[in-house]
């Protein structure tokens, strides 16, 4: 009876037991046949556990052979915790582990990653591994054909290509179509990437018309191949004559050409010879730009636009002279105008400084040390000024409140050292009617009826355009503006360099890196703000540089 009842427990455990047995064991599957990557792109290397069970849970390890312990990619306790050296940014998994699928995913392949992957998934009580072939593919450069004399009226052409994997095949073919691969010499070689190189060679009769290709392919498909064509003639005595003459012919009617153009931009006087180029250099550096002995007086524009008041008002605010210094119109240094002679600047009187091209260009670059980036304030910006960026413009031609500003200024203040900036005022193809830059004080009253002046906290220089008799550059200093005599009316890049210590700001013409103008009576200790103003009568623009 006993006997009888011992095979009973056993078939009531035995399913229990079984089940128990098929939940812990999986497989893998991976493709038999090799996979194929081209040199640089991505592949996928597939590996799928059994009945899409939840791969979470496993350890997931991608290795090369005989390289377990330094793993492409492994994974366990639910993320990846060790990447090999050679592939860190170019390994991941490409599905969903939930569902059993651990491809590897190898981006910008190279050729050393050809060969074996091997794919192992691991649980607490059992483990599955199978390995796949990876296949790297490298489509090479477009061949080189070369043609060359050889014997007996024939000549020998060859063709060259490189960077290929596996090893291509290179066919010959004329303007038919017809294969002439078995007259052909090719050698094969691998330089140290692992890459195939090729290189190929005919005789044909330079009596043959028409041309030739060669065409380099890893396989059928044309998107794996790269072809070239020639015509495998060569120049006779008569040819090189033919192209000797066009040569020459080109070259005679690019210098008529030449002469012609020449001739009508001296005709115009677009072009000064060498001599009256340094000339005028010269008078430049001998003679500064707002000498006394050139000084005549001139009446400040009268145009009827509504911001002339600016300059035909400074009469209302006459300050005592003693309250405003002499402005400079040259200086030995720029970057430290200290050495300007006090009497000077109390007598109004400008300075005459002889300077040679060679001092004057170190120290347009010992100025240039001090250059300082600029940002437009919003909050300093009146609402018809519209900003982008670093540029400014009048978006709004009317006429304005005498209560508002005509001018923006910049967030940056500067109290003591050296400090300098560039604006564009005006590009060479522009007909601008306007602008002002300069600086002003933290304490200067920003309304357009206060004229631009150092007695109300203004150093500025302005443009008018109109009338055209008066037409240039203006200091706004004390009673009249006065107008400054420039190398040219259209100045394109305002140079202001700012002294603090020395409580002097000066103004140059970048194009030509000379001086135009200095105020020397910056007050000391006082903050000062960069100032730009496109007018108020044109849309043009002007930038911070």
């Amino acid at each position: 009876m006993s006997a009888a009842i011992v095979p009973r427990w056993v078939w009531l455990f035995l399913p229990l037991t079984l089940s128990q047995v098929s939940s812990a064991s999986f497989s893998i599957e991976v493709p038999k046949a090799p996979v194929s990557g081209l040199n640089g792109d991505s592949v996928s290397l597939p590996c799928t556990v059994s009945k899409s069970i939840d791969a979470k849970k496993f350890e997931v390890r991608w290795y090369r052979p005989s390289m377990y312990s330094t793993p492409v990619l492994l994974y366990k306790s639910g993320q990846i915790v060790e990447i090999s050296a050679k592939h860190q940014g170019r390994v991941s998994f490409l599905g969903a582990l939930e569902k059993g699928d651990v491809s590897l995913k190898l981006d910008n392949l190279t050729v050393a990653d050809e060969g074996l992957y091997i794919c192992q998934v691991s649980s607490d009580s059992w483990y599955e591994m199978s390995n796949m072939s990876l296949k790297i593919r490298a489509v090479g450069s477009i061949p080189i054909l070369s043609v060359a004399h050889a014997e007996e009226g024939q000549v020998n052409v060859s063709c060259h290509s490189h960077g290929w994997l596996p090893k291509p095949s290179l066919n010959w073919r004329d303007g038919t179509g017809r294969e002439l691969k078995h007259q052909s010499k090719d050698t094969f070689s691998k330089d140290s990437e692992g890459l195939m190189s090729v290189s190929s060679w005919l005789l044909v009769s330079s009596s043959d018309l028409g041309w030739l290709s060669c065409i380099v392919a890893l396989s059928a498909s044309n998107q794996e191949m790269r072809e070239s064509r020639v015509v495998p003639h060569i120049p006779t005595v008569a040819d090189s004559w033919k192209e000797a003459f066009i040569v020459v012919l080109l070259i005679l009617l690019l210098s008529i050409l030449g002469f012609g153009v020449y001739f009508i931009l001296n005709r115009k006087g677009l072009i000064c010879s060498k001599k009256q180029k340094k000339e005028d250099a010269e008078n430049l550096e001998i003679q500064p730009l707002n000498s006394s002995a050139e000084k005549q007086p001139h009446e400040a524009p009268t145009a009827d636009a509504p911001h002339q008041s600016l300059l035909k008002g400074v009469d209302d605010h006459q300050v005592p002279e003693q309250q405003v210094d002499g402005a400079l119109t040259a200086e030995k240094d720029p970057v430290n105008p200290s050495h300007v002679d006090k009497n000077h600047q109390e007598q109004n009187k400008p300075q005459t400084v002889l300077t040679d091209p060679q001092t004057a260009l170190a120290e347009w670059k010992e100025m240039k040390r001090f250059k300082v980036n600029l940002t437009i304030d919003p909050k300093e910006n009146p609402q018809f000024l519209m900003i982008s960026g670093k540029s400014i413009c009048c978006s709004d031609l009317e006429d304005i409140n005498d209560e508002e500003k005509i001018f923006a200024l910049c967030k940056e203040a500067f109290s003591s050292g050296k400090h300098y900036w560039e604006v564009k005022v005006m590009e060479r193809n522009e007909e601008k009617l306007s602008w002002y830059v300069g600086v002003a004080s933290e304490e200067a009253e920003r309304m357009y009826k206060v004229p631009l002046t150092p007695a109300n906290g203004f150093w500025v220089l302005c443009y008018e355009k109109e009338p055209e008799e008066h037409c240039g550059v203006y200091s706004v200093n004390i009673k009249m503006p006065e107008q400054l005599k420039t190398g040219s009316k259209k100045i394109s890049t305002l140079g202001v360099f700012v002294d603090c210590d020395n409580c002097t700001v000066s103004f140059y013409d970048t194009d030509r890196k000379s001086l135009i103008y200095t105020f020397t009576n910056l007050r000391p200790g006082k903050s000062l703000y960069p100032l730009i103003s496109p007018g108020i009568r044109d849309r043009f623009r002007i930038t911070v540089c």
